[in-house]
């Protein structure tokens, strides 16, 4: 069985991508500092979170899915702006899509929102995040 987990990653530099996918293929147990070691020679200075985890300090990966990680710079002070929330849509006509959610509320669906999706299963308006200093709820 191997393993294959597909990579979300902000660009963290003016010119890089708005976000950048890739696929992880290997033998299953690839641990999360192996591969935070490996982001570490791309993006030096810069320390890998998935949620409030720092992706070194996963055991293993899960072998398959998706995992959308975050950057943090590894000293310095804490920026006063924190890290962009990401919609991803996985499924439906706008899969793969990757919009940013800046500080704020926002209104997803359909119709006449913020965030509008063409997917005929999401309600016309179908959810309202609100991204603040922590967490998204």
């Amino acid at each position: 069985m191997m393993m294959a987990l597909h990579l979300s990653l902000p660009g963290i530099r003016s010119a890089d991508p708005a976000l950048r996918q890739f696929d992880v293929f290997g033998p299953p147990g690839l641990s999360g500092k192996a591969l935070a070691e490996f982001l570490a020679n791309d993006t030096p200075g810069i320390r890998w979170h998935a949620g409030d985890t720092p992706l070194s300090e996963f055991p293993t990966l899960p072998s398959d899915g998706h995992l959308l990680l975050t950057p943090a710079a590894v000293s310095g002070p804490v920026p006063a702006t924190p890290a962009p929330v990401w919609l991803l849509v996985e499924e439906g006509p706008d899969s793969g899509a990757a919009r940013p959610l800046p500080r704020g509320t926002h209104r997803i669906g359909r119709h006449e929102c913020d965030v509008t999706v063409a997917d005929p299963t999401v309600s016309r308006h179908h959810a309202v995040p609100r991204h603040e200093c922590g967490p998204a709820r």
